[in-house]
C-alpha cells in the first residue's frame, strides 16, 4: 500500500493513522488559540476578602463588638474630642477586630478611655460612655 507521496509506509505510521494520529509527513492543524490578555483576565476568579481579611466589615465578620461600637460611633460623633480618642487607640494599638487584639492592648485601651472620660468638657462623654 502507498502513501500519497509515493513513499512506502511503515506498521507505526498504519497504527498512528488508525488511531487517527498524524504522522510526521501529514500537516497539523495549530491546536492552540490566541486569547487576549483582557480575555485572560476576565476569566480570573479572584475574591479580595479571602486575600485581605482586614477589608471584612460586617458583625458576623468581626469578632467584637467593641469594634462594631467604635465603627457605629465613627459615623456619628465627628466631634474633635472622640477624633482624638480614635487617634490615640489607633496610634498606641493599631486594630482592635478581635478579642486576642482587644486583650492585648487592654492596658493602651483603658488609658485612652480614662483620659478622655476626665475631661470634663469633652463633647464625646456619652458616646464613650456606650
Amino acid at each position: 500500500m502507498r502513501h500519497v507521496t509515493g513513499r512506502k509506509r511503515n506498521e507505526v505510521e498504519i497504527r498512528q493513522e488508525a488511531l487517527g494520529i498524524p504522522s510526521m509527513h501529514q500537516s497539523v492543524a495549530y491546536v492552540f488559540q490566541y486569547i487576549p490578555f483582557t480575555d485572560q483576565i476576565a476569566r480570573v476568579s479572584v475574591h479580595i476578602t479571602r486575600w485581605h481579611p482586614s477589608l471584612a466589615s460586617t458583625s458576623a465578620q468581626c469578632e467584637t463588638h467593641f469594634y462594631d461600637a467604635i465603627n457605629k460611633c465613627s459615623e456619628t460623633d465627628l466631634s474633635a474630642s472622640y477624633g482624638s480618642f480614635i487617634s490615640d487607640l489607633r496610634s498606641g494599638c493599631g486594630e482592635l477586630r478581635t478579642y486576642a487584639q482587644l486583650l492585648h492592648q487592654k492596658d493602651v485601651v483603658a488609658r485612652a478611655l480614662i483620659r478622655h472620660l476626665n475631661d470634663v468638657d469633652s463633647a464625646s462623654l456619652v458616646t464613650l460612655l456606650q
